[in-house]
């Protein structure tokens, strides 16, 4: 529910540069709620749209992260790179200690496959497949994030709310940048469809196993836990509320 928050902050960062009324906090957290709301309304339609949907969308927002994991690396400066390497003021080992929380987040996620097997075609065959693509394109996400620290100075970087999209504006030109925009947003409100489904998945898993409350298990006659999905949906709606913040990049960072 928190992680789902931070994928629309995150995909309607890129959309900054479309949009300007999006750098106003309240537009900002306006639209998140929209966009929640929208991909939850998705949801109750039914896993199939869902599921078409999401394939869409992972589609395109692999482009960006596979392309600056290949191609990031020629206009990939060491010092740059080494300048953002630790800015923390204490001992590598140190530092490295810190981002550990960050880097756990990050691969949060990979176990998801089995959590919707209800809902998945062929389970017993695709849910492994999914498990084991999703590890390693992870690769290229780590991959394509070093590239990008040694594109953009850290300073810039801190504050960027669309680093893909500044790391290829400035490898390719301006033009090249929006279209990455555009697939990252994409990629992250497209897979915002995906996590929603998980979250009424999971809480229905819990409410029949007596663990939640029986509402999360009542479906619609999609078969959809849609009474869950629209509580949960409302608590991510207060998290966006409590995490306003002046630019994307900072309320990220509170989720």
């Amino acid at each position: 529910v928190i992680g789902n928050v931070g994928l629309a902050v995150a995909g309607l960062g890129y959309l900054t540069p479309f949009f300007p009324a999006l750098r106003d906090p309240l537009v900002m957290a306006l639209a998140q709620i929209a966009v929640i709301w929208f991909f939850t309304y998705a949801n109750i339609l039914g896993p199939r749209v869902v599921g078409r949907m999401q394939g869409i969308t992972t589609t395109v927002a692999l482009f960006p992260i596979v392309g600056v994991a290949l191609l990031g690396w020629f206009w990939f400066n060491p010092e740059t790179y080494m300048e953002g390497w630790n800015v923390s003021g204490e001992s590598s080992l140190t530092a490295v200690g810190m981002t550990l929380n960050f880097t756990l987040w990050a691969f949060i996620g990979v176990e998801s496959a089995s959590v919707s097997t209800a809902v998945v075609k062929n389970p017993a065959k695709n849910v492994p497949i999914a498990t084991v693509v999703g590890v390693l394109l992870a690769v290229c996400y780590v991959l394509s994030s070093s590239a990008i620290m040694g594109i953009i100075p850290n300073k810039e970087l801190v504050s960027s709310s669309a680093p893909f999209s500044q790391a290829v504006s400035i490898a390719l030109g301006s033009t090249a940048g929006k279209i990455v925009a555009l697939c990252a947003a994409v990629g992250c409100l497209g897979s915002l469809a995906g996590w929603t489904l998980l979250v009424g998945q999971t809480a229905q898993a819990a409410a029949k196993d007596g663990l939640f409350a029986g509402i999360f298990a009542r479906v619609n006659r999609r078969g959809v836990p849609s009474a869950g999905l629209a509580i949960v949906a409302g608590i991510m709606t207060l998290q966006v509320l409590a995490t306003m913040s002046p630019t994307a990049s900072e309320q990220f960072g509170k989720i």
